[in-house]
């Protein structure tokens, strides 16, 4: 799963520090990042991107390299320059009238003749219309919180494997990440010049903060990664520094979200052999998890999803009784968030062995045999072909195209290349594929836009890279029948 979050200047590295950087409920608010990571184990930050390379005037950042606490704030704190601290790009436009100003002179304009009860009432109607005055108004962009999460089975098994199993999991995660922030910085990563950004630019890349954490709120084990993205962007036109499309990175969240999903299942079948079931979540949605690991250990370890879950429908019920009717979608999913922050837990500050011995306790009465011993037992469970280049046939992808456009065609009334994208990594999640990154060469080598030296499973997650052809389809389209049209084409020019 992938989530998205806006995280706006100043307040985004408050956010930062406080939730991700350095975890919530810490004893020592002023604790520096070096000390907290050797403290708990957590891996430390790390830098991210092909823009690394243009920051500090081209004197750049290393790939891999760690994230400090002066960097991060130059990045959402200040928007500049995170080497250096300079400004770049446009300037910041900021509203220099502080909310604590606004109603202090606010106050000061009140009559003298006002005062006891009536006075305080009026204080406290100015601050909660400051209040709710502060919400809408705009504040910069300083980055995107990009959250990549395994299904609940991954994180299962991570938290009770064996220390090499459970780093060949982590490696799989991470190569599956780096795997998404390449796609995205080829397709999806871009900037807008010209009158209301009506020129979409191309960047060099982008620059990215990457922090891991290994469980939820609750306790339990969610390997997962915060990748904070920077808001600024080199375009190659003319070199200059812009902000980007979050639009565009916004409609993309799902097919990267699916996408990583795929990639990492093709990852951890090749490495430790497992196997993969379509399982139903309590939510209806279909979710591919690893084969053998038994529902009721993923529910003992899904505390969090349970609370909001229990609270969402008490909440349910409640508006039910108020309204006369049942939620809308949109008031539903409003009534979620409220759920949600209504249960948030502060994290408790421990580290990796300790929660690694909480876990398997946990996990003792759910199995027969040794936590590490059960894990062990997860591995060559896959009966899945491991497939190649080679043995993607015409008829397959044509297969494959048309389960897509139907699928999307159901749910959409006009539709794009990112959505059939998306429907297209779904259909192939039952499809395992062999990572063959020196050998593999792909057939349609005339094909433009196509990477002649892609693997296999590179292959199959690259399928909408050059969807160039057409930008939108529509239903109407598709019932005049239009038959000079086949998403094959659609898919590889």
């Amino acid at each position: 799963m992938l989530t998205i979050r806006k995280l706006s200047l100043g307040q985004g590295y408050r956010y930062l520090m406080d939730s991700i950087a350095v975890g919530d409920g810490r004893a020592d608010q002023s604790s520096e990042l070096t000390r907290y990571y050797a403290e708990s184990g957590t891996p430390p930050g790390r830098w991210n991107g092909r823009g690394l390379a243009d920051l500090g005037g081209g004197k750049g950042i290393e790939h891999g390299s760690e994230v400090t606490e002066s960097q991060l704030w130059n990045m959402l704190g200040l928007v500049a320059d995170p080497l250096t601290g300079e400004p770049v790009g446009q300037a910041l436009r900021i509203r220099r009238v502080s909310m604590a100003d606004r109603i202090k002179a606010r106050v000061a304009r009140l009559p003298e003749t006002l005062t006891g009860e009536d006075r305080a009432l009026a204080i406290e109607r100015i601050k909660a219309e400051e209040a709710q005055a502060e919400k809408k108004i705009g504040k910069p962009v300083a980055g995107f919180d990009l959250t990549f999460s395994p299904s609940k089975s991954v994180s299962v098994a991570w938290a009770l494997a064996d220390p090499e199993t459970k780093a060949i999991i982590y490696r799989c995660h991470q190569r599956a990440i780096d795997y998404v922030l390449g796609y995205a910085e080829r397709e999806v990563i871009h900037s807008r010049s010209g009158k209301n950004g009506v020129l979409q630019e191309d960047a060099t890349g982008i620059s990215a903060a990457s922090f891991t954490h290994y469980d939820s709120r609750a306790g339990d084990p969610q390997l997962h990664d915060h990748v904070i993205v920077w808001n600024r962007a080199k375009s190659i036109s003319d070199g200059k520094w812009r902000t980007l499309d979050g639009s565009g990175l916004y409609k993309s969240i799902v097919t990267l979200g699916v996408m990583h999903e795929g990639v990492l299942s093709d990852l951890l079948t090749e490495s430790l052999g497992v196997g993969w079931e379509e399982r139903v979540t309590p939510g209806g949605m279909p979710k591919s998890e690893i084969i053998g690991i038994p529902t009721d250990l993923m529910e003992e370890f899904s505390q969090r999803v349970a609370a909001v879950r229990e609270h969402k429908a008490h909440l349910v019920e409640q508006f039910t009784l108020a309204h006369g009717r049942a939620p809308s979608a949109v008031e539903s999913v409003r009534l979620a968030q409220q759920a949600n922050l209504e249960t948030r837990q502060d994290k408790v500050h421990r580290s990796l062995a300790e929660m690694s011995i909480d876990w398997r306790q946990r996990a003792a009465r759910y199995l027969d045999d040794d936590p590490t011993t059960f894990v062990a037992s997860l591995a060559n469970r896959n009966e899945l072909p491991l497939l190649r280049v080679a043995d993607l046939s015409e008829e397959m992808l044509q297969e494959v195209a048309g389960l897509a456009l139907e699928r999307v065609s159901e749910r959409h009334a006009t539709f794009g290349r990112i959505n059939v994208l998306a429907e297209v990594h779904r259909q192939l999640q039952g499809l395992r594929f062999v990572d063959l990154r020196k050998s593999a060469v792909i057939r349609h080598q005339d094909r433009p836009g196509i990477d002649k030296s892609l693997s296999a499973s590179e292959v199959i997650g690259q399928i909408g890279t050059v969807m160039w052809r057409v930008l939108n389809y529509t239903t109407r389209e598709r019932a005049r029948g239009d038959k000079g049209f086949s998403l094959v084409s659609y898919l590889l020019g």
